[in-house]
């Protein structure tokens, strides 16, 4: 007698239904992941492109600017060598490197103390322009950041031009991004 093998119909449609339950639980943890993925990579490229810019201004002796492109950080930087020291990239300035913008997912917010631009000096201190002190913090979020797993991260810049990174917990009052 030959016996037929297969799979049932009650026994294929529990199948299913687990791979569906289980699909659909673990999508939101994926999402996250993905997110924090890309919140982590921006980081990354902002806190080496400052590193850079302090090591060049070093090296070479010489006021080192990184600029925001455009509207804002988000949208990428240009980091020139400033030798007429007024903080502004001109045509007859050496640019060293430009970044390309960041995803849209995300957003980066500056405070007054660092504004649009960075000047570091051969010392590898930042001042500004003016001579006056620069330091502060680039604030980086997500722009769907919902829970604790999505909080932001900050890059501080110190009183000796160096950076550090430190995670930043959502805020509630709406001042940060």
């Amino acid at each position: 007698m030959h016996r037929q093998r297969g799979f049932t119909l009650p026994g294929l449609l529990i199948t299913l239904s687990l791979t569906v339950l289980l699909a659909t639980l673990s999508a939101p943890m994926f999402s996250d992941l993905a997110m924090q993925t890309r919140m982590d990579t921006a980081t990354d490229r902002l806190h080496r492109a400052i590193r850079y810019t302090r090591n060049a201004a070093v090296a070479r002796g010489a006021p080192v600017v990184m600029q925001a492109s455009g509207e804002g950080w988000r949208s990428g930087w240009t980091i020139f060598l400033d030798r007429n020291a007024d903080g502004r990239y001109q045509s007859s300035e050496h640019r060293l490197r430009a970044a390309n913008p960041l995803p849209e997912s995300i957003v980066i917010a500056a405070n007054a103390g660092i504004g649009a631009a960075l000047h570091y000096q051969a010392d590898g201190g930042t001042r500004r322009p003016s001579g006056s002190l620069q330091m502060g913090t680039l604030l980086i979020c997500h722009t769907t950041a919902t829970s604790a797993l999505q909080a932001g991260r900050s890059i501080i810049i110190s009183v000796s031009g160096r950076a550090r990174i430190e995670r930043a917990e959502p805020s509630t009052d709406g001042d940060d991004c």
